[in-house]
C-alpha cells in the first residue's frame, strides 16, 4: 500500500507537469493576433485575451467564452460552462453577488428604486435601501396646532398639512373648557 503523503506529491507532479500543457492546448504558440487594431463597441473594455497573447473586446452578456475569449469582469460576468457545449460557455452575471427583490435581478453595485420612495443599492448579494421620502415628525405650534401626513395625488412622498381644529376634544380644549377625569375608587 502507497503513502498516502507519496500519492500526492505524484499527484502534484502529474498535475504540474501536465496542467500547463493542458492549457497550452487551447494558446497559440507563438501568439498569433490580428494586425488591425480591435475597436471594441461603446461600453466594452478591450482587454487581454486567456492567453495574454492579444488585445480582444470583453465577452457580454449571453457571448459564447472560453479560456481564450474571456466575459467582461467590470460587469461581473463570468463564463458559465454548464450553459454552452465543446468546452464553451455563455457569459452570464455572477448571481452569488447579485441580489433579487420581488423577482427581478440587480447586479452587484446597481443602485435601482423599487418604489418611488426608496433607493436601494445591491452590495454583495444584500439589498440597502435609502427612504426618498421625510421620515420627519412635525410637532403642533401655535402656527400649526393641529399636523398631518395626507397623500397628495400626483405626487410619491405624503406631506405635512396643518388642520383647522377638526375634532370637539380639541374645540372644547382651544374654548378653554375643562376636562374633568373622574376616577372612581
Amino acid at each position: 500500500m502507497m503513502n498516502l503523503g507519496l500519492l500526492d506529491w505524484y499527484l502534484f507532479v502529474f498535475l504540474y507537469g501536465a496542467l500547463p500543457k493542458i492549457c497550452a492546448q487551447l494558446c497559440r504558440t507563438p501568439c498569433v493576433c490580428s494586425w488591425a487594431t480591435t475597436r471594441c463597441p461603446i461600453g466594452v473594455p478591450l482587454i487581454d485575451d486567456g492567453c495574454s497573447c492579444c488585445r480582444i473586446c470583453a465577452r457580454q452578456i449571453g457571448e459564447p467564452c472560453d479560456y481564450v475569449y474571456l466575459c467582461d469582469e467590470s460587469k461581473e460576468l463570468q463564463c458559465d460552462y454548464t450553459a454552452g457545449a465543446n468546452g464553451r460557455g455563455t457569459c452570464n452575471y455572477n448571481y452569488d453577488a447579485n441580489c433579487e427583490l420581488n423577482g427581478k435581478i440587480y447586479k452587484d453595485g446597481e443602485v435601482f428604486r423599487p418604489t418611488c420612495r426608496f433607493q436601494c443599492k445591491c452590495i454583495e448579494g444584500g439589498i440597502t435601501c435609502t427612504p426618498l421620502c421625510s421620515e420627519n415628525v412635525l410637532f403642533p405650534t401655535p402656527e400649526c396646532p393641529f399636523p398631518r401626513r395626507v397623500k397628495i395625488p400626483g405626487k410619491c412622498c405624503p406631506e405635512w398639512r396643518c388642520d383647522e381644529q377638526h375634532n370637539s376634544l380639541s374645540n372644547s380644549l382651544e374654548k378653554g373648557k375643562m376636562l374633568k377625569i373622574s376616577i372612581l375608587l
